[in-house]
Formats: structure tokens, sequence, C-alpha cells
């Protein structure tokens, strides 16, 4: 079974003894109270300890509703999102073989979350630090009330390619506003349209345009107001312009 290695959960008949064999093999056991359990349930390895654990206890407390495949399926994957795949085994000897496999983190998302391949939102913790240290990061200033991503933003993201977490910090207002701030010079940012992301040739020529200003000695000008987090911004949300223009806002829009 795909990254199972690490963990599994045992719910045995004798006794009905619950074993959880986490990613340091430090057992944790517990008593159910159901002694005509028979579930053998795998959980993916990629999920932190404390996330098995709380799927773990899931499993246990719905061992009833499990008889329903359908429906167990449906109340697991509501509850724990993050979940790719659940595969249920019956054997005519009453054993259930339950199979979870995660989806995978592939994007940080204001510190606290990630995004999965599967799509889903979820809390950073949920997987093992080892996926997650290294993730390419993303503000998305809807997700600090509202921690849903519509169709249409999570088609933006989509699109966003992967060497711009190299050059820029990128914060995400809306599907409509979206903020490209230069890695290089925190004196300079990009406004785009969310639903128009620009392509290379027009990256290219907003590098030109900061290298112009810095010839011309425009940052520095800039560092002398008395508020240095002036920036110039480099709109290009309208067809064919690109429209430069002090802002005030520095990197707090995100």
């Amino acid at each position: 079974m795909k990254g199972l290695k690490n963990v599994l959960i045992f719910i045995g008949v004798s006794g009905a003894i619950l074993t959880v064999i986490n990613k340091n093999n430090a057992p944790v056991s517990d008593q159910s109270d159901d002694q005509k359990s028979r579930y053998i349930t795998h959980i993916d390895s990629i999920l932190s300890t404390s996330a098995s654990q709380e799927v773990a206890q899931f499993v246990k407390n719905n061992q009833k509703k499990a008889a329903q495949s359908s429906d167990f399926v449906e109340l697991l994957v509501s509850t724990f999102p993050y979940i790719r795949t659940i595969e249920m085994q019956k054997t005519p000897a009453s054993l259930c073989y339950i199979d979870i496999e995660s989806s995978c983190p592939i994007l940080s998302i204001n510190d606290n979350y990630v995004l999965t391949d599967h799509g889903a939102i979820t809390q950073k913790e949920v997987f093992n630090t080892s996926l997650t240290h290294d993730l390419y990061a993303l503000r998305i200033t809807t997700l600090q009330t509202h921690p849903i991503l519509s169709q249409n933003l999570k088609k933006t993201i989509a699109q966003l390619p992967p060497h711009f977490f190299d050059s820029y910090e990128i914060t995400l207002i809306d599907e409509t506003e979206g903020w490209l701030y230069d890695k290089s010079n925190d004196q300079f940012a990009i406004l785009f349209n969310g639903e128009s992301i620009p392509d290379d040739a027009m990256l290219a020529r907003c590098h030109a345009i900061k290298n112009d200003l810095q010839t011309r000695g425009i940052f520095e000008k800039l560092t002398k107001k008395k508020n240095n987090c002036i920036q110039c911004v480099a709109d290009v949300r309208f067809k064919n312009q690109i429209i430069i223009r002090e802002s005030m806002g520095g990197r707090q829009h995100g």
C-alpha cells in the first residue's frame, strides 16, 4: 500500500485493542468498548502523528457507520478534506480493511495553511514537517476571515508558474487583484489581475523598467521621503500597458 509503512491502526478481536504506531515507532494504545469490532485501518504516513491519531479515533467512534461504506466514506472525507482516497475491503471472516490515502501539500499559504494537490486547504500541522518546511509560499488575504478558496482563486493559483515564487513574494487579494513583490528590491512591486497572469515577456518589461528606475536613482529618492514604505508599482492590469506609480502600501497589501 502506497505511503503506509509507518502508521498502522489495528482494532483487534480480543479486547479490541487500538494500537497506533507513529512515525517514531512509539505505540499509543486505547481500549475499545466494542468487543465485536474487527477493523484493520492503514493511514497514510505523510500525516503527522496527531492527525493520524485524530483519524484513527474517528474511525473507532464511527465503526457502526462503516457497515454502510458509502455513508462512512462521505462522512470521513467531509470531516478530513485532505483525505484523497479511502478503500474498504470486507472479508468473509468479518474483517474490514480500511486504507486511507492523503493528498500531498504543494503550497504554503499564510504560514499556517497548506494547499494540497487535491485542492483542499488545511492546517499545515496536519502533515509531517518534512513535507511542509520547504514549500513555495503564498499569501491570500481572504483566508484570514474565510478559509475556503473559490474555484476562480484556485484557477489563479494553478496558473502561477513555479519561477514566480523564486523571484517574487506573492499575495492574492482576490481573483482580480494580485501582487508580485520583488525579492531583490523591496521598493518595486507588480500589480496584476488574477484572471490574467502576466507572461514572461511582460515580466521582462517590468524588470527592464525596474533597472531603469534604479539607474536613474528613483529608489534612492523614494527612500529619502518621509515614509520608507513608499515603492514603485508596475500596474499591468490593462492590456498592452504598464502604468508606473508610487504606492505607500509596501508589503502590507498582503
